[in-house]
């Protein structure tokens, strides 16, 4: 269902409505970063502390916003008043509390991880509510899934946004579904064909996943700190996709190069044996498709040749047993 039908039918008229509700502990810079995203997008996001409290005292206002907003997000950063801690500030935990009591099948949880040290989370929230990981410096990991969560929700623009927020809003959607083809049909496969021995490939691979990632940040950059909008920012986003793309294609040469290089060594030449001859058949075809790719100036055509060169060395090492 979508979140905007989860709000309370007995919102009071005096009060805002509210789209993202965040909840957290002393992040605030990190919070302030979250709701200039927002806003330049077009959707209502407050902190509670920021909202009036229709004289309700603090625990009913709590509650009051948690069950009337469209989204509740908990922000659990480490406890800042306590380094040596792995955990995060008291009131961010009864916050998670009230979520998974009131509003599991809305809320969304970003657990801050430090190097290789995750937050820690109290021990219902697992499989209860959808948790995003981020790191502070590699927001432009996160961020994606964050706005890919909060779209599956329904969440729409608001109303009484200017028409230049609602053009913003339009232009990122498509640039953000632009994105998801590519991570869907391009990395997310490619991915798959490696060999999960192959350490050096994944390695490649990663970093430009990384790139691919950076896309996105590139394009949130302007719009939430520049405050870019109309034939701007849509220049912004397609020379974004363009970037994007390239990052499939410098994947799948990674992946199609390491397959050629493990079937080299295992083609015999002096073997004259109808599988031998089918295996070398099918390393040459390999290998004119990655030369046809390479020398191509055409991103489709490299797109549609390279996943063509992984499947023919497949093959190959099918029939070779590997």
């Amino acid at each position: 269902m979508p979140a905007t039908k989860t709000r309370s039918p007995s919102r009071r008229p005096d009060l805002p409505a509210v789209d993202v509700l965040i909840l957290h502990g002393k992040s605030l810079s990190f919070v302030s970063y979250l709701l200039d995203l927002f806003k330049s997008i077009g959707i209502k996001a407050a902190k509670v502390m920021d909202l009036p409290s229709g004289r309700m005292a603090q625990e009913q206002k709590v509650s009051y916003y948690l069950k009337s907003c469209a989204i509740p997000l908990v922000v659990v950063t480490f406890d800042e008043d306590d380094p040596q801690s792995n955990r995060a500030r008291p009131n961010v935990y009864d916050e998670m509390a009230r979520c998974r009591n009131l509003r599991p099948a809305d809320t969304l949880v970003l657990q801050e991880k430090r190097e290789s040290t995750l937050v820690e989370l109290a021990s219902n929230v697992d499989g209860h509510l959808v948790v995003i990981q981020f790191q502070q410096d590699k927001l432009h990991l996160m961020i994606p899934r964050l706005l890919n969560e909060i779209r599956s929700r329904g969440l729409p623009l608001s109303s009484q946004t200017s028409e230049g927020t609602m053009r913003a809003g339009s232009t990122l959607n498509r640039f953000l579904d632009l994105m998801d083809s590519i991570w869907d049909n391009q990395f997310d496969v490619a991915w798959s064909k490696i060999d999960r021995r192959d350490y050096e490939t994944e390695r490649n691979f990663a970093e430009t996943l990384d790139q691919f990632f950076q896309v996105y940040h590139s394009v949130f950059d302007v719009l939430v700190r520049k405050r870019a909008r109309g034939d701007d920012l849509q220049t912004v986003c397609s020379t974004a996709h363009d970037r994007a793309v390239e990052c499939a294609i410098r994947a799948w040469e990674y992946v199609a190069q390491a397959k050629l290089r493990t079937i080299d060594p295992l083609i015999g030449s002096r073997d004259r044996s109808k599988t031998a001859l089918r295996c070398r058949e099918l390393h040459t075809r390999a290998s004119h498709e990655l030369w046809l790719a390479n020398g191509s100036t055409n991103r489709d055509e490299k797109l549609r040749l390279l996943p063509a060169v992984v499947d023919t060395a497949d093959e190959c090492l099918r029939i070779l047993g590997k």
